[in-house]
């Protein structure tokens, strides 16, 4: 027999960036605060060209109050992302005669931003909008991580793949990127802008990577010291030629100012400071949006807790951690800014939300607010072992993958448990709660198939696929 064809790293990335897709465009999430927030901004912009809420504030516990409107509380990227899809829909339903997204308070709660009743309208909208930002971003985030280690770090493709394997599917960004957050989002940006950035690279490829650094900024304010870590691992690599990262984030980033002048009167106040909820505002009073000094007790539970722990909903990052810090030890030896970059990236994300008041992430699975380190987290998967070892590896992977999984079928959104594990997830899914609050659905549904059974076409899909990229990312690449 001959040998296997030359396959292009490039069409593995593309096929893989393509299955991805079609696996976080397989849930359908339940509206929540966080995600209405973003998606009333959207539709405001769309439907009555103004950046207030006012109409659809009840919506949502997410809101800032200010100068007599209500306003999103969130940085604006996911929103204005969303607006060509929502735009598309909105169009269509008043082509054909659709009713608009609306809702009613559910009876019974006291509070009426506790709980909504929204229409098939809204769900779909709702879904359209994450679709083409976070299930997007979700997809181009694992074809990005998978030529980053072919190309930049020389690893086989199958090793490539079992690694992008874990992040897209083994951590928290597979709920994420089923949901209208902004965390996939700022992790797709920041990872692209670190792709972009090489010695040799031209001007106009650092200005694109500038651009990524703004949008994440403009997604999440929190993202702005991983961009400022980025422009200066391309100052050492590139010297001069880094200004031209700053020209690039410059447009995303006024666009920030003129959004936060318009809505708050200044472009530095953004709608952390005029948050309406009064508990939310004691929070966002302490230190800097909330954020402080790191607690050692806080840092230990979102990493080993059982409540939210990282290491203890997805374990196949314990190794992340361990091939990080040999990369980034063996990068420092060599004078090279790859491994100490991504180790500051996360060490940053992880200390942020250790002195973050509500660093629980509210009604989350795990520590949602760690999501943008996980691409740079994973880099480390690799040279977790001097030899590979993939019966640990598979084993730690295996878990890791039907936690996420699980958690995406019955209710990202979980609330703050003893047992994140043994006293949320799992009871509900022998209970055959897929899914487990209204509002939430799979693509299973138009099969008919109820409960777990709802997963099989996603599996019998993953199965399909892996078995024809398998043995193309063993064959020879050009």
């Amino acid at each position: 027999m001959g040998n296997p064809p030359e396959v292009p790293p490039r069409s593995l990335a593309a096929a893989l960036a393509a299955l991805l897709f079609l696996t976080y465009g397989y849930f359908f999430a339940a509206p929540s605060w966080n995600e209405n927030s973003r998606f009333a901004l959207t539709r405001s912009i769309v439907e009555r060209g103004r950046l207030d809420i006012d109409p659809y504030q009840h919506e949502t516990g997410d809101k800032a109050f200010a100068r007599g409107h209500y306003f999103c509380d969130k940085a604006p990227g996911a929103s204005f992302l969303a607006v060509p899809a929502y735009g598309a829909y909105h169009l269509f339903l008043r082509a054909t005669g659709g009713r608009p997204p609306s809702s009613i308070a559910a009876a019974g709660p006291a509070d009426p931003n506790e709980r909504i009743l929204v229409n098939a309208t809204f769900r779909r909208a709702l879904y359209l909008c994450n679709l083409f930002t976070n299930a997007l971003a979700g997809a181009a985030l694992g074809g990005l991580y998978f030529l980053l280690l072919v190309r930049r770090f020389a690893l086989a493709p199958r090793t490539a793949l079992a690694a992008t394997l874990a992040l897209s599917v083994g951590t928290l960004v597979l709920p994420y990127a089923t949901m209208f957050y902004g965390h996939v989002l700022v992790a797709a940006f920041l990872l692209g802008a670190f792709f972009l950035i090489e010695p040799q690279a031209r001007a106009g490829r650092l200005a694109g990577a500038g651009a990524l650094c703004g949008l994440a900024v403009l997604t999440e304010l929190t993202a702005a010291p991983a961009a400022l870590l980025l422009f200066g691992y391309a100052a050492w690599i590139a010297r001069r030629r880094a200004l031209w990262l700053a020209a690039g984030a410059l447009p995303p980033l006024l666009a920030l100012a003129a959004y936060q002048t318009a809505a708050f009167g200044s472009p530095w106040r953004s709608g952390y400071a005029y948050v309406s909820r009064p508990e939310f505002a004691e929070g966002m009073s302490h230190g800097l949006m909330g954020i402080g000094l790191p607690r050692p007790g806080v840092l230990a539970a979102l990493l080993v807790g059982r409540a939210r722990g990282l290491l203890y909903t997805a374990p196949v990052l314990l190794l992340a951690f361990v091939g990080l810090g040999r990369r980034a030890a063996g990068d420092l030896r060599a004078r090279r800014a790859e491994g100490p970059l991504a180790a500051a990236v996360v060490l940053f994300f992880l200390l942020a939300t250790a002195g973050y008041y509500m660093w629980y992430g509210g009604s989350a699975f795990g520590p949602r607010m760690v999501i943008p380190a996980l691409p740079f987290l994973c880099l480390g998967l690799p040279f977790a072992f001097a030899r590979p070892r993939p019966i640990v590896f598979g084993v730690l992977l295996a878990i890791s993958v039907a936690n996420m999984l699980f958690a995406t079928a019955v209710e990202p959104s979980a609330p703050m448990v003893r047992d994140l594990l043994g006293g949320y997830l799992y009871p509900h899914l022998l209970r055959g709660e897929v899914p487990l609050v209204p509002g939430a659905s799979n693509l299973g549904a138009l099969f008919r198939l109820k409960g777990p059974a709802s997963l099989l076409p996603l599996v019998v899909l993953w199965a399909v696929a892996l078995r024809t990229l398998v043995p193309l990312a063993r064959a020879r690449t050009p």
